[in-house]
């Protein structure tokens, strides 16, 4: 090469490469506002609607290819911010493949791109029988009306000659003598207001009354 066309091309060095550089800008800045379309790998994400299923393990394959139209600058935003394709199950499928549409990514922010193709258009799910749900054990025991009580609240039945032993307490529900009766033979019902040691009462014949007169 002759020193001339040498001398050329590098006299004036620093203009030449900020006007290569300024090149560069304008074709990122006019490529950014260019609608086109890209290729853009999605998560696939599986939401099952069923109170009898339950999904085990992912899907497969784990994510999809998507193709988005728009422009450039939205597009590079979109990669960097990872969309999401959300496949609604109700019912299970009887060979176990899942329909996937473009319509079902969720595009995040206010990104102005569509969604037009997926690759592949199916994805396998394994769903097995959801488990019964175990209803929990109440501390509760039935009393003679049927209602429950706690054990806990169960008084203690009354012992012989106490004040009275006409009504007990059992979980804040009052028990008549003839129904503690038969919860405890040995147990025997008092009148009402009549002490258990009071001594029997006497009854006097008209004889009686006769000679009690003056």
């Amino acid at each position: 090469m002759p020193r001339s066309t040498l001398r050329r091309l590098t006299a004036n060095w620093g203009l030449k490469l900020a006007a290569l550089g300024l090149a560069v800008l304008l074709w990122v800045v006019v490529s950014a506002e260019q609608v086109t379309s890209q290729w853009i790998p999605v998560r696939v994400q599986a939401v099952v609607h069923s109170s009898t299923l339950r999904l085990a393990g992912r899907s497969t394959p784990a994510a999809v290819n998507v193709r988005f139209t728009g422009s450039g600058r939205d597009l590079w935003e979109l990669a960097f911010r990872r969309p999401v394709l959300t496949l609604s199950v109700r019912q299970a499928s009887e060979t176990g493949l899942y329909a996937l549409e473009p319509s079902m990514v969720l595009v995040p922010g206010r990104i102005a791109v569509v969604a037009q193709e997926v690759r592949p258009e199916f994805v396998r799910l394994n769903l097995v029988p959801a488990p019964a749900p175990v209803a929990p054990v109440a501390d509760l025991t039935a009393g003679d009306s049927g209602v429950a009580v706690r054990p806990d609240t169960l008084a203690a039945p009354a012992a012989a000659g106490s004040d009275s032993m006409d009504a007990a307490r059992v979980g804040g529900t009052a028990r008549s003598g003839d129904t503690l009766a038969r919860r405890d033979p040995q147990l025997v019902p008092v009148a009402p207001h009549v002490r258990a040691s009071s001594p029997p009462l006497r009854t006097r014949t008209p004889d009686s009354l006769a000679r009690v007169r003056p």
